[in-house]
């Protein structure tokens, strides 16, 4: 099975992560190809960033050309441009947050979400709603600083995450899902008696599984026209 993943954000830091996490975890049953957004932002950290990476998540596709992939796994917890993507790559779309949270509300004891970033607290509350799993949503605990903060500062964002993790327990949940491509494959960092997923494998499980079927792919059978879009979406969306 190939999988493409795409990180929608500059960062190659943070796509290299995931692509050694997945190559470590799933190397044995899956081939993967990692692609960077070769223009957006450094991090999804708010709404804002959230829309230009939905973006970025479409040219990203547009511009690669390298072949047939079974599955394609958007790399960033929240799944900007998953729904958009489905439309066009006729092959099963995985996003972190979806794929993850239905696997976390299957614990009848509450589960709750630790991330990076506050703004992702509303914005993941809005997403836990619209999948219909708020009756075991315990809530999400978000830490003050972003993803790049895995790297730029290991130590204190790793202090900052165990604290989110103890909390998150308190509140009573029996499964804490790491929510983030910085945390992928950083689980057996920290210690809890919660349950922790990492969002990355649980993802990569469902892919496995062959959870989703493909989607339709029929947006191309509504060309509409653009202007001033990256020539290689714009041609998709025109229906080439």
């Amino acid at each position: 099975m190939k999988v493409l993943l795409i990180n929608p954000n500059t960062t190659a830091a943070m796509t290299d992560r995931v692509l050694s996490a997945a190559r470590a975890g799933f190397g044995h049953a899956m081939a993967f190809e990692a692609l960077t957004a070769a223009r957006g932002v450094g991090v999804v950290a708010s709404r804002a960033s959230y829309a230009v990476a939905a973006q970025s998540v479409l040219e990203t596709w547009a511009a690669w050309r390298r072949g047939p992939v079974d599955a394609i796994v958007v790399a960033c917890f929240g799944d900007p441009g998953v729904a958009a993507l489905r439309e066009l790559a006729g092959v099963p779309v995985y996003g972190l947050a979806e794929s993850t949270l239905r696997a976390a509300n299957a614990d009848p004891t509450g589960f709750a979400v630790v991330t990076a970033g506050r703004r992702w607290e509303p914005m993941l509350d809005e997403l836990v709603a619209a999948w219909g799993f708020n009756a075991n949503y315990r809530g999400t605990c978000a830490i003050d600083a972003t993803g790049l903060g895995a790297s730029a500062d290991p130590a204190r964002f790793r202090g900052l995450l165990q604290a989110a993790i103890d909390t998150a327990h308190a509140q009573g949940a029996g499964t804490i899902v790491l929510g983030g491509a910085a945390l992928a494959g950083a689980s057996g960092e920290y210690r809890t008696p919660a349950r922790l997923l990492d969002c990355l494998q649980s993802t990569l499980e469902a892919v496995e599984r062959r959870e989703l079927q493909p989607a339709s792919g029929d947006a191309a059978a509504l060309p509409v026209p653009s202007q001033g879009l990256d020539p290689a979406l714009a041609q998709r969306l025109a229906g080439g």
